[in-house]
């Protein structure tokens, strides 16, 4: 892990490898280190290492770090969901979300995931569930909340939808996108009921 966090310091310019650095030296310390870590410590480096590739844009890097944590735990949700997230197609993002989910069923993230990356194939019905399941896990999370009404009104359920929308706007209060759904939503509701249907 040493080794991967110096290499890509050199990568990004950070450091400069000097004629008197001692490479030797360094893969001695960093087997020194990383024999005085665990399993569990040296998959969660990884991890963490995952997600700041990934925020700073290097998504094969992430990838890539994602795979090696799983190597070392295939059950784990949270490296599953990693290279689920990180994943080039949508069938192989599917399938490690769906592993994810298995492994760890209140694992909000990933249900919630797994409901956007549905979506684009059209697996509404599906989707909707996973959305569910990610706003009964965490309440509290207002993209969550968001993510099951837009997808409630795209099947027409308008009511539900204005539901879901409502909780977002009390949990998000600055969210315009949010606010503006709920407006057009309870347009088309105001409309329905004036026709009758």
């Amino acid at each position: 892990m040493g080794l991967l966090l110096i290499e890509s310091m050199i990568e990004q310019g950070m450091v400069s490898p000097k004629p008197s650095w001692n490479k030797e030296a360094v893969h001695t310390v960093t087997r020194k280190v990383e024999s005085q870590v665990t399993l569990g410590e040296h998959i969660e480096a990884l991890q963490n290492a995952s997600l700041v590739e990934t925020r700073v844009g290097r998504k094969k890097n992430a990838h890539r770090l994602a795979l090696k944590a799983l190597s070392m735990d295939e059950d784990n949700a949270m490296s599953l969901y990693q290279v689920g997230t990180t994943a080039s197609t949508s069938e192989e993002a599917i399938s490690y979300l769906r592993r994810a989910v298995a492994a760890d069923p209140d694992f909000a993230e990933a249900h919630n995931n797994l409901g956007s990356m549905l979506l684009q194939i059209d697996r509404m019905e599906e989707a909707a569930q996973h959305f569910a399941e990610a706003v009964r896990i965490k309440p509290e999370e207002a993209l969550f909340h968001y993510n099951l009404g837009m997808t409630r009104a795209a099947r027409g359920d308008l009511a539900d939808a204005e539901s879901c929308l409502e909780v977002v706007r009390r949990l998000d209060p600055g969210n315009q996108n949010a606010r503006t759904q709920l407006d057009t939503i309870r347009t088309l509701l105001l409309k329905k009921q004036r026709q009758g249907t």
